[in-house]
């Protein structure tokens, strides 16, 4: 699970990264098109500029043009943050009882290895808050495409209100940001889809694990019972503990195979955290590793759609990287 963090961390930062850029050009469209209204009503420039009080000259911004044509604020996307929970096989190892130590004790005298430590130590950490993490991406994958909803949906009553070369370069400067929020949708979904997959194995091993280490107790505990019985209630003993060992060998080799999934899970959300490259690199053989992992798990997600979504790496490729602007002359010629 400690594996996971740097790139699960990283993800996240990369996302908001993006999603602020997204919400900065948005910004900037919204006060260039008030600004737009001002100019193709003919007023004054000086009329409706704001100035910086601690720099006078300094233009601001520009005051809300009066009496604008509504826009429906359309649809509200559904974010509500799941609630946390707790989990960790420690608390799960409470169950088995005080009887794992000495079950521990023994396996390390015969063996030089502590079992409890080989197959704890690689389940502890909160699973659930990583299954939290890919319920909020999901989220804020279908919130990002309500929004770019939202604003597609009210550039065609625009449109049929404005002309010129400020009109034609607004329309294909929103529909780029249009297609980068779009794209988000799908992206974070398929993130938040591995997050919850991987949450679930790690999950139901650390319920075997605790099952297996109990049972490991158990047959020690059955053959104590007979220990008072010289000779052959030693053999028990003994005998149950090499069971033991066979028991935990068997559940190590697990751990290892999740060990594996939890690497391969982790060289996918590097390679997501620049979405260029990953879309690039074909999105369905990188997730190839762990397609198995991911169709045991029902999320609601359509994983297959989503891939299929991200095939163009273009609409995030082509994001303007300056702010929208009306310019000085907005009726200019169209390109």
């Amino acid at each position: 699970m400690a594996l996971l963090k740097p790139p699960v961390d990283t993800y996240a930062h990369e996302t908001t990264v993006r999603l602020a850029n997204r919400i900065d050009r948005l910004n900037g469209m919204a006060k260039e098109l008030n600004r737009a209204a001002w100019v193709y009503s003919g007023a004054d420039e000086s009329s409706y500029q704001t100035f910086d009080h601690l720099t006078p000259g300094v233009v601001t911004g520009y005051k809300d043009f009066p009496n604008p044509v509504p826009y429906s604020a359309g649809d509200e996307p559904e974010l509500e943050a799941p609630p946390h929970e707790e989990a960790d096989i420690r608390g799960l190892l409470d169950e088995v009882g005080g009887l794992i130590n000495g079950v521990d004790d023994a396996i390390a005298f015969l063996t030089g290895w502590s079992s409890v430590s080989a197959l704890v130590e690689p389940m502890s950490g909160n699973w659930t808050e990583l299954s939290r993490a890919g319920e909020v991406l999901t989220q804020a994958g279908d919130g990002a495409e309500v929004v770019a909803g939202n604003l597609s949906s009210k550039l065609s009553t625009l449109d049929a209100n404005w002309d010129g070369g400020a009109a034609m370069a607004f329309q294909d400067y929103a529909m780029k940001i249009v297609k980068a929020v779009e794209v988000e949708g799908p992206l974070n979904r398929i993130v938040g889809h591995v997050y919850v997959a991987v949450a679930g194995e790690v999950q139901k091993v650390a319920e075997f694990m605790v099952s297996t280490l109990k049972t490991a107790v158990d047959k020690i505990d059955q053959a104590a019972a007979s220990s008072w019985i010289p000779g052959a209630g030693w053999i028990k003993i003994i005998d149950a503990v090499r069971a033991a060992i066979t028991i935990v060998e068997e559940a190590k080799a697990l751990i290892d195979s999740m060990n594996a999934l939890i690497d391969q899970v982790q060289t996918v959300v590097e390679a997501a955290q620049d979405p260029i490259g990953f879309i690039e690199g074909k999105v369905e053989e990188q997730l190839a590793p762990i397609k198995e992992s991911l169709e045991k798990v029902e999320t609601g997600v359509k994983i297959a759609h989503d891939v299929a979504d991200l095939s163009d790496a273009d609409a995030l490729s082509e994001v303007p990287e300056d702010k929208y602007a009306v310019g000085d002359k907005p009726r200019r010629p169209g390109a």
